[in-house]
């Protein structure tokens, strides 16, 4: 039971994870096939590194299954390899067609559709991306999910128009549902289409819809939105409604007494643009020290040394070094913890700043090519960093093809810490 009540679709991150780990505690008591299951996901959403090895016990026991395919696919995308991930993972789509074409309960084949375009995305092929997502269109019509997927990926090509068309078709076939999803998805193909005058006034009627749940989305877009602009003091308040809102949405005994939540990160990112780097560095380092009651290990350790590896970066443009040397320790240690091959890879990230700060340019090139696990889709810092330093040993065009791809990146996720006008 809490097991399927944690994949029900609509539950939060948070009850997610506590449901998972409900689940997965309770596993032992039930079949080897079903225990296999839970633990994966519960790896899957808690970022452990065990999901691999789960994935694979599956695919080996139990090769009438999807999940041992699917997650085998998850486990090699966490892992950097998403060209390999594409076998496993049609694996499975084949596996669950007749769940496609009939759109009646849980679909993995769906699920794995969604990676299939993911994996092509992350590998920075945006055209066999959009071929997957049409496939996804052919094998689902009826779902307005790939329509939604397949203008993500129009916005990312600088295709608006083609986009906004695309958010019609979704918006026909799920007619009078979902109308805030609607309305949202409007302001952020707005923001990449630099249209900041509607997707401003989109946002503007979200916050004060009376939903909480609209409110928060309204103002963290609202952030992205000012801050592409260059008006950082409303980012900057917009970021804090973000934080303010989602933690009124915590249990009170439920809230740990140190550290800030990782919503805090947009707050920090605005003070870094702002020039206030040492503010910055000092609230990263505060989310990093964040533990929620029931996180597993490797959950607390993903968030720890991504929220360490911005205040590295905060300090570095603070010119203040003395400090790296421990941050790269830390992060070459805890890194390992996490299933992110991104997360692991950190410490190059930071050494490389610590060499450009010395001016080992050289050196600090090849650690920040080390740090890079999506050239579009990964951390846009190592990107940043990485042209800054191209640039002052002189080789500008190398430096254009570092930071072009990350404008066929998200406007979120870990594309949230360079905006795109930058």
């Amino acid at each position: 039971a809490a097991y399927y009540s944690a994949i029900n679709e609509g539950i939060g991150t948070r009850e997610t994870l506590q449901r998972f780990a409900l689940a997965a505690r309770l596993a032992a008591h039930t079949t080897d096939r079903e225990r296999l299951t839970i633990q994966a996901h519960y790896a899957f959403h808690s970022s452990s590194p065990s999901l691999r090895a789960l994935a694979e016990t599956l695919a080996v026991r139990y090769p009438d299954e999807i999940e041992g395919y699917y997650f085998t696919g998850i486990a090699l995308m966490q892992g950097g390899e998403y060209l390999r991930a594409l076998a496993p993972l049609n694996k499975a789509i084949a596996m669950d067609s007749l769940k496609l074409a009939s759109a009646v309960g849980r679909c993995m084949g769906c699920e794995a559709l969604r990676q299939v375009v993911s994996a092509y995305q992350l590998a920075d092929s945006t055209p066999a991306a959009e071929r997957e997502a049409r496939r996804w269109i052919r094998l689902e019509p009826r779902s307005p999910a790939p329509w939604h997927i397949i203008a993500e990926l129009f916005s990312q090509m600088g295709r608006p128009t083609e986009a906004q068309a695309a958010l019609d078709r979704a918006s026909a076939i799920d007619a009078g549902r979902r109308e805030a999803e609607r309305l949202l998805g409007r302001a952020v193909h707005s923001i990449y289409a630099n249209d900041f005058e509607q997707a401003d006034r989109i946002l503007s009627v979200e916050l004060e819809s009376g939903s909480t749940s609209r409110a928060i989305e309204a103002a963290w877009f609202g952030a992205i939105s000012f801050r592409m602009q260059g008006r950082l003091n409303e980012a900057l308040v917009a970021a804090r409604r973000n934080r303010a809102l989602t933690l009124s949405q915590y249990p009170r005994a439920a809230l740990p007494r140190i550290g800030a939540p990782a919503e805090a990160q947009g707050e920090a990112q605005v003070l870094y643009e702002m020039g206030r780097y040492r503010a910055a560095a000092t609230r990263f380092d505060s989310v990093s020290r964040w533990v929620l009651p029931d996180v597993a290990s490797s959950q607390f350790f993903h968030q720890h040394v991504w929220s360490l590896a911005h205040a590295a970066g905060a300090l570095a443009a603070a010119g203040d070094t003395t400090a790296l040397p421990a941050l790269i320790d830390t992060l070459e240690v805890a890194g390992p913890k996490s299933g992110l091959e991104r997360d692991r890879r950190l410490s190059h990230y930071a050494r490389g700043l610590l060499l450009a700060a010395r001016g080992q340019d050289e050196a600090a090139a090849l650690e920040l090519r080390r740090a890079v696990i999506s050239w579009n889709m990964g951390y846009t810092r190592v990107n940043m960093a990485l042209a800054k330093v191209l640039l002052r040993m002189g080789r500008a065009r190398e430096a254009v093809t570092v930071l072009q791809p990350a404008l066929r990146g998200s406007l979120e996720s870990s594309n949230t810490y360079v905006s795109r006008t930058d």
